[in-house]
């Protein structure tokens, strides 16, 4: 339908329902004053009337509504019921009108001509008027004609006979399913009307970024300034613990908004307006830059101001990252939850059970492989998980820590460097680390528990060939030592498939890490230690 008969179609539909004089009013709601109660009903059967509906069905339209509004409401409603102009075969229709004075033009379309007579004109009162004088007149000749009687009796003998007659064909069916809008219209229309609720209640929009400031104002005041040392340990895993706290923010962010979004949804659904998917993205389309932006400044606050990480700028961005997957996956579960119980409070009750549920299974209490058997693998599928998971290695790895003598317990310090709080938690660096990539021969410290020298750079990786490794472990070879007693095993189990070298002294490994740096083996890091042998196959050549 082209946008200027549109445009008519919703004038036509303003006109009848007495709608003109709140036009351009917005419509309001439980915390905004708009039209009346009154008006209110009207606008929502003229959303039906505007689909051109068959039948239209009205449940208790004056329920709610006081004495004069519903005799307002339903005189209205007896004004557009029953305005017949004509009923009756086709090929009658151009006599019927000559009889009236309404002859059809030569060359014009007769339903075109129709449909001018019967249409009220907006465009100036004496045009309104005049239109809708002459719809009287029309509706009122049919009301009066004899055309009116015949065509009624024939339709009750037509009645009776299909009744008489069992094996009569079916009777058409009374109503049809409205195909919905399809989405790539629907779609900018419903996301320019979210955007301009968004201008109209901008309290809505602006509690969304304060709630999430608000988090992030009150862990910078709590973890300002953390030191990296002993003590500073444990406040920095405070801090990425209650990090874990913004999906339960995005949680009661959905549980608060989408409400009112979902009965307005579910109303214009079952009048077949647009699609479950449709509403979705267009709901969505508004929500993710509100959380690109609350985010980037909660990161930004908590991240410069309590003291993380600022050996590579990449690691910001990082956190910005998980950050922002808890925000999302906490909307998404608190979506789940409005769209599975209508009621609020249900869905707040288990919102709260789920979200500890995520923080016990987060691997900050007890690590994954310490959890009961049926636990052990339901914790793999959780986001908080990999989150914490990934928030301590983009704090910890490669961390000096200082340890004071007051901090040291009998002499030594609980934790010698960052890689050792990741190893007390059972995180996997070997996992994570390969894709986040940092240069790691040259800071590169003897003396930590597992004496792991591990390739680190994959930005620049250069894949090497098993004879060229070898050749290339020979040169590092202690005194009395051939360079055919370097042993290159293929790690088995957990790191199956990485290269695995043994050298004799700290000094050859750390010599050998910085002159594999930028290699790979089959695209998996090549590992070098000192002192322990692995548990693999020896590498063929």
């Amino acid at each position: 339908m082209p946008k200027l008969k549109k445009l008519e179609l919703v004038e036509n539909v303003i006109l009848e329902l007495g709608l003109k004089d709140c036009a351009n009013t917005k419509i309001g709601g439980e915390n905004s004053h708009g039209i009346s109660g009154g008006e209110r009903r009207r606008v929502s059967i003229a959303l039906q009337l505007l689909t051109d509906p068959s039948v239209l069905l009205l449940d208790e339209p004056t329920s709610g509504l006081d004495s004069f509004t519903a005799n307002k409401l339903m005189n209205t409603l007896l004004d557009i019921a029953h305005q017949v102009v004509y009923f009756g075969e086709a090929r009658d229709i151009l006599a019927y009108f000559d009889e009236l004075g309404y002859v059809c033009p030569s060359h014009v379309n007769p339903a075109d001509y129709f449909l001018d007579l019967m249409t009220v004109d907006p465009r100036s009162e004496e045009a309104e008027k005049e239109s809708k004088d002459r719809l009287e007149t029309l509706t009122q000749a049919w009301t009066n004609s004899e055309d009116l009687t015949n065509t009624l009796k024939q339709v009750q003998e037509e009645k009776e006979a299909r009744a008489l007659n069992l094996n009569a064909e079916k009777e058409e069916k009374m109503y049809s399913l409205r195909s919905a809008l399809p989405a790539y219209k629907a779609y900018p229309i419903l996301v320019r009307r979210a955007y301009r609720n968004l201008l109209r209640d901008p309290q809505a929009a602006l509690t969304r970024f304060t709630q999430v400031m608000a988090f992030a104002v009150i862990m910078t005041i709590c973890f300002l300034r953390i030191d990296n040392d002993q003590t500073g340990v444990q406040n920095k895993l405070g801090f990425l613990y209650e990090v874990l706290s913004l999906l339960f923010v995005g949680q009661l962010n959905a549980i608060a908004m989408f409400p009112g979004e979902r009965n307005v949804f579910y109303r214009e659904r079952i009048d077949g307006l647009y699609g479950t998917t449709t509403f979705m993205l267009s709901y969505m389309s508004i929500e993710i830059p509100l959380d690109l932006i609350s985010v980037a400044g909660c990161s930004c606050l908590t991240y410069f101001v309590i003291g993380l990480s600022l050996e590579d700028a990449w690691r910001f961005f990082v956190f910005y990252g998980v950050a922002l997957a808890f925000l999302f996956t906490g909307e998404t579960v608190g979506l789940f939850l409005c769209s599975l119980f209508y009621d609020v409070g249900i869905a707040n009750m288990l919102s709260a059970v789920m979200f500890s549920l995520f923080l016990l299974m987060s691997g900050y209490f007890r690590g994954a492989s310490s959890l009961p058997y049926p636990l052990r693998y339901a914790n793999y599928g959780l986001i908080t998980y990999y989150g914490a998971e990934v928030l301590a290695v983009n704090e910890f790895h490669e961390l000096d820590l200082d340890c004071e003598p007051s901090q040291a317990v009998n002499g030594t310090c609980t934790y010698a460097n960052g890689d050792a709080v990741i190893d007390s938690l059972n995180f996997d660096v070997d996992r994570l680390w390969p894709y986040f990539g940092t240069k790691g021969y040259d800071k590169y410290q003897p003396g930590t528990p597992s004496h792991k020298l591990h390739l680190k750079n994959l930005h620049r990786k250069k894949e090497i060939s098993p004879s060229e490794l070898l050749r290339l472990f020979g040169s590092f070879v202690a005194p009395g030592q051939s360079p055919n007693d370097i042993e290159i095993k293929v790690m088995t189990g957990r790191m199956s498939g990485q290269a695995f070298v043994t050298l004799a002294s700290q000094e050859l490994a750390t010599q050998a890490l910085a002159a594999v740096h930028g290699y790979v083996l089959h695209g998996l890091p090549i590992l070098v230690e000192y002192g322990r042998e692995a548990k693999g196959k020896p590498m063929a050549e």
